[in-house]
C-alpha cells in the first residue's frame, strides 16, 4: 500500500476519533494499535506499543518536565508572586501605563522561573487586575497585557513546552533554551512599544500616576527583597549557561531554590507542599500518557513508511527551505486556532521535523519560531486555552471582551516570529556563542 493512502486513512482516523470527543493521548493510542494490527498482527502489536509507551517516557531528559511544573506550582502556591510585583512597581517611573509596565516586568520575571503560559497569566489576572480595574485602566489593555506577559511564561526558558519538543524532535533542551532569550526579550521591547504608544496616543487608556515618588534610598531597601529570586533563575539557566548542570539537573536545583524561597520569605507550610505535589502529578501524568501515545503513533508512521515518504516527497517539491518553512509555520497557526499547544505538538513534531531535517533547516532555529507559533495559539480565538483561563479570574470580562483583548498581542508576536524568519540569527547568535 502506497505511503500516501496510510498517511490519508491515518488522518482520516485522526479526525474522527477527535470528532467522537475521545480524550486525545487514548486517541493515539487507538491509532497506534490499529496501525500495528494492521502491518504486524496480533500479540506482537500489543507487545511493540508496551515497549514503545515504556520507552518513549523512560528517558532522562524527561526528567525536567515535572520538575519545572513543580517550580511554577510551588510559585503559584506559595503566594510570592505579589512580592515580585511589589518589586518591580517601585521601579517603574510615573508614567500613565504604569500598570501594565509592572504587569509586563513581573510576566518576564515569572517567565523567568516558571514555565506555563496559562499559569503565568491566572497568577497575573489575579494578582494585578483588581488594582487596574480600581483605577480606570482600560478593561482590554488590561487583560491584553496580562495574557500577553502570561504567555511569555512558555517561551523564556525555563519552558516546559521547550522541554517536550527538545524530547520529541531530539534536539538540544538547553540550545532551545538559550534559543530562546533573545526572542522572548523581542516579545517583551514590542509589547512595551505598543503599551507606552497606545497610551500616549490615547491617554484616557490608563489613568496618569498620582502615588508618591519613592527616592532611591526607598527603591534599594524594598529591591532588596528581589535577591531570592535571583537565586531561582541562577540555579536554572545560570548552571545550564555556565555548563555546570544538564537542563534536567537544573530543573532540580530549580525546585529546591523555589522551596527555600518560599521559606524565606515565611510562606512555607504543609499545605503549599501537598497542593503543589498533588497539582503537579495531576499535570504531568496527562502530559506522559500524551507524550507516550504520540511516540507509539510516530513509530507507526515510521513502520509503515509514511514519515520517509512524505519526507522524500516534500524535499523532491523543490520548493526552497524557507518557504516550506513559512507553509508549516502557518498551518500551525491555523491549526493551534482549534487545538490546544501540547496536543498540536504531539501530532505535528513527528511529521514535521524529518522533513525539517531533510530540507537542511537548522532546527533550533525552526524549534523556537515553532514553539512561539503554538504558544500564540493559546491565546488566539476561539479555542485559545489562555483566553478561557483569563476569563475565568476576571469574571467582570466577556469573552468577547477577551477575545478582542488578545488580538494586538497575536499581531505582535507573529511580527516577532517573522522578525525571526527573516533574521535566523536572533535566535541562532546566542547559542552559537554560549554552546550547552
Amino acid at each position: 500500500m502506497d505511503w500516501q493512502l496510510i498517511l490519508a486513512i491515518m488522518m482520516g482516523l485522526l479526525i474522527i476519533l477527535f470528532l467522537t470527543g475521545l480524550p486525545i493521548a487514548f486517541t493515539f493510542f487507538a491509532l497506534t494499535i490499529i496501525g500495528l494490527f494492521w502491518f504486524k498482527g496480533g500479540e506482537v502489536a500489543l507487545a511493540l506499543l508496551a515497549t514503545s509507551a515504556h520507552t518513549s517516557i523512560g528517558t532522562f531528559t524527561l526528567v525536567a518536565l515535572p520538575l519545572f511544573i513543580l517550580m511554577g506550582e510551588a510559585l503559584s502556591h506559595g503566594g510570592v508572586v505579589s512580592i515580585l510585583t511589589e518589586i518591580v512597581d517601585v521601579w517603574i517611573g510615573r508614567i500613565r501605563s504604569r500598570l501594565c509596565i509592572v504587569c509586563l516586568g513581573a510576566g518576564t520575571i515569572l517567565a523567568a522561573m516558571t514555565g506555563a503560559a496559562i499559569g503565568g497569566a491566572v497568577v497575573l489576572g489575579t494578582t494585578l487586575f483588581p488594582e487596574m480595574d480600581r483605577q480606570g485602566y482600560n478593561m482590554r489593555l488590561s487583560i491584553g497585557t496580562i495574557m500577553g506577559s502570561g504567555i511569555l511564561a512558555a517561551i523564556i526558558p525555563p519552558s516546559m513546552l521547550a522541554v517536550l519538543l527538545g524530547s520529541l524532535a531530539k534536539v538540544s533542551i538547553a540550545a532551545l533554551f538559550i534559543g530562546s532569550i533573545l526572542p522572548g526579550l523581542l516579545m517583551v521591547g514590542l509589547f512595551l512599544a505598543y503599551i507606552l504608544i497606545l497610551t500616549r496616543a490615547r491617554p484616557e487608556m490608563a489613568p496618569a500616576y498620582t502615588g508618591p515618588k519613592l527616592s532611591l534610598p526607598e527603591k534599594m531597601k524594598v529591591s532588596v527583597r528581589i535577591l531570592p529570586f535571583v537565586l531561582i533563575i541562577f540555579s536554572v539557566m545560570g548552571v545550564i549557561m555556565l555548563g555546570i548542570a544538564t537542563p534536567s539537573e537544573a530543573a532540580a536545583t530549580g525546585v529546591v531554590s523555589c522551596y527555600v524561597v518560599i521559606a524565606i520569605f515565611k510562606r512555607m507550610s504543609w499545605a503549599v507542599v501537598k497542593n503543589s505535589l498533588l497539582a503537579t502529578m495531576s499535570t504531568t501524568a496527562m502530559i506522559f500518557l500524551l507524550f507516550a501515545g504520540s511516540i507509539s503513533f510516530s513509530q507507526v508512521l515510521a513502520i509503515t513508511g509514511v514519515t520517509a515518504g512524505l519526507t522524500e516527497y516534500v524535499v523532491g517539491l523543490g520548493l526552497s527551505p524557507i518557504v516550506m518553512f513559512i507553509l508549516m509555520q502557518l498551518l500551525i497557526f491555523v491549526l493551534c486556532m482549534f487545538i490546544d499547544a501540547i496536543s498540536i505538538m504531539m501530532i505535528t513534531v513527528p511529521i514535521f521535523f524529518p522533513v525539517v531535517l531533510g530540507l537542511g533547516i537548522e532546527p533550533v532555529w525552526f524549534g523556537v519560531v515553532y514553539l512561539i507559533n503554538i504558544v500564540v495559539g493559546a491565546m488566539t480565538p476561539p479555542f485559545g486555552l489562555v483566553l478561557f483561563a483569563t476569563k475565568g479570574v476576571i469574571p467582570k470580562a466577556t469573552v468577547e471582551d477577551v477575545f478582542q483583548a488578545s488580538i494586538p498581542f497575536v499581531a505582535l508576536t507573529v511580527l516577532a516570529m517573522a522578525m525571526m524568519i527573516a533574521f535566523p540569527q536572533i535566535v541562532l547568535w546566542l547559542p552559537s556563542v554560549i554552546r550547552p
